[in-house]
């Protein structure tokens, strides 16, 4: 859950009788809404928790097949099967030679094949760890958060008042498939002006 606060001079804010507004973004897959990985699952032949961390190595640096087995410490006919099989699964492509890279200690004088992750493979890398949860479990806890929101809003001695709440991510998007979780963001402002604020 993401949330901004700011103070400015002036009047109390807001109607303590109303909700907080809510509004949803996320139509489709956005940066916010990463992709969700399970122990025990298994992509391209491998765990996928080893699967993501490899990605990450071939995202941040363009390996040859003698690189990867390098930084791997396995040997290079394992290191090709794997990115055989990344291939295959559209996680990694061929790099441009000029891409920062790492390579074999014996292949400093020639200009080896390069390969880093695909936009697949780059999600890959950037996935989080969990249990997908279903939609009627998700739309509990975000009407906790509004009721809490409406507390919030409804108590005078809270010096902070809720003016927006934004659910972005998976949740957002349209659909009867589990999510991953409630990605929500809030927007806070003082109750009170300045003055009051700090006499309070």
């Amino acid at each position: 859950m993401n949330s901004t606060r700011s103070c400015e001079r002036g009047t109390p804010r807001g109607d303590p009788t109303a909700p907080a507004e809510w509004s949803h973004r996320g139509a489709k897959r956005d940066r916010h809404d990463s992709l969700l990985i399970e122990r025990g699952q298994v992509i391209a032949g491998m765990a996928a928790v080893e699967a993501r961390d490899l990605a990450r190595l071939l995202r941040d640096w363009a390996h040859s097949v003698h690189g990867l087995a390098e930084a791997l410490g396995v040997a290079t006919v394992d290191a090709e099967a794997v990115i055989a099989t990344f291939e295959e699964a559209g996680l990694v492509e061929r790099a441009d030679p000029r891409a920062p890279s790492v390579v074999g200690l014996d292949e400093s004088s020639i200009t080896p094949i390069l390969w880093r992750t695909t936009i697949a493979g780059s999600a890959l890398a950037n996935a989080r760890i969990g249990k997908p949860m279903s939609r009627s479990k998700a739309g509990g806890l975000l009407d906790g958060v509004v009721a809490r929101a409406a507390v919030v809003n409804a108590d005078a001695a809270m010096l902070h008042w809720v003016e927006e709440l934004v659910l972005y991510g998976s949740f957002a998007t349209e659909g009867d498939g589990p999510v991953g979780d409630v990605d929500l963001g809030v927007r806070m402002v003082c109750r009170y002006g300045q003055d009051d604020f700090f006499q309070r």
